[in-house]
């Protein structure tokens, strides 16, 4: 995969606008209409992690910003032709943000989330997957690195920098190299203090939030309004009862006021092991295939993983190549569908 040259920036990508100099201001303004993002004014914005603020002074608030820009320390000034240089910095700067979500336990989503982070870090070199489901087994257990020195959710500290990132677990392969942000026996404190450090490192990043959760999930939507992604993708087995808990699941996403700027959330589907190619069949009654998926969720689905039989094995050996075989296909197809205007996608 390899990033489309164009002045856009990723669907979402919020910015700051926090400049007093009304000329300056006028040119930051310009700079957001032309890198496509979605301003946000101080007060709409809970928390600064996951933005980038433009601003012509020193403000403590913006310290745990993913950005913060200094417009008039530009060099060369912004009315003298750096708005233009501004911009480009801005776009080569952006690296995606994925959230994932499970329909349901058992969906598929945590190993799913694995394989997008592979797919992305073999555009960009590496690629950060955070683990914020307190209940998760550990995303380092999944990918078989259980065993691997180095920091997981509940030892990185507020202060931490950019280095960050080098002291956790890696799992890498012949294209990819991908940090572990595992939160194995930690908590959902855990993953409100490390959240806004791990969203300030430059590289892609992949949120695995676990199963949606629509009685007591208000921490998801506060740690979703703080990652900010560029796309929420929705895993739901390809069955009559994984599309019911689909349904649930977008309407309660739907409702969260980060997802309105990517969308609704977008399914990603799971055949069954022991299912047809084509279909699904429970028991004697009706068959559920991908085109009447679509029609029950009200969209179609922008990826469909097909069964691998391969894949528990290799889990289970600590062998697990993140960008082979169906998980890497659909991983591949899913990205390109919701990334489509800031990533090339090569298969």
């Amino acid at each position: 995969m390899g990033r489309k040259d164009k002045a856009s920036g990723p669907a979402g990508a919020a910015l700051i606008v926090d400049v007093e100099d009304p000329g300056l201001a006028q040119e930051a303004q310009l700079v957001a209409v032309v890198t496509g993002r979605r301003v946000c004014s101080p007060e709409e914005v809970v928390t600064a992690a996951g933005v980038t603020v433009l601003t012509d002074r020193e403000e403590q608030r913006w310290e745990r910003a993913a950005r913060v820009i200094r417009v008039d320390q530009w060099d060369p000034p912004l009315a003298a032709g750096g708005a233009v240089s501004l911009a480009e910095y801005l776009v080569a700067a952006d690296v995606p943000r994925v959230a994932v979500f499970s329909a349901c336990g058992g969906a598929g989503g945590s190993v799913f989330t694995l394989a997008l982070a592979g797919c992305l870090s073999a555009q960009s070199q590496e690629a950060l997957v955070v683990d914020a489901d307190p209940l998760s087994v550990g995303l380092d257990l999944l990918a078989g690195v259980e065993q691997d020195p180095g920091w997981r959710l509940r030892d990185i500290g507020a202060d931490a920098g950019e280095e960050v990132i080098d002291q956790m677990p890696w799992v890498g392969g012949n294209d990819y190299d991908v940090a572990i942000a595992s939160n194995r026996g930690g908590t959902v404190a855990d993953i409100r203090r490390t959240l806004p450090v791990l969203l300030r490192q430059r590289v892609p990043i992949v949120v695995d939030f676990g199963r949606v959760r629509v009685r007591e999930g208000a921490w998801q939507e506060e740690v979703l309004r703080m990652v900010q992604p560029d796309a929420v993708l929705l895993v739901a087995p390809l069955s009559v009862a994984g599309l019911d808990a689909a349904r649930t699941a977008l309407d309660h996403l739907s409702a969260v006021a980060a997802v309105p700027a990517c969308g609704r959330g977008q399914v990603v589907l799971r055949r069954l092991a022991g299912t047809r190619r084509r279909k699904y069949r429970r028991g004697g009654g009706a068959e559920v295939d991908v085109p009447m998926a679509a029609m029950m969720l009200d969209q179609a689905p922008v990826g469909v993983i097909d069964h691998d039989e391969y894949v528990q094995a290799a889990l289970d050996a600590g062998d697990f190549d993140l960008t082979s075989g169906a998980l890497g296909s659909a991983a591949v197809e899913a990205l390109g569908e919701v990334l489509g205007d800031s990533l090339e996608v090569r298969v």
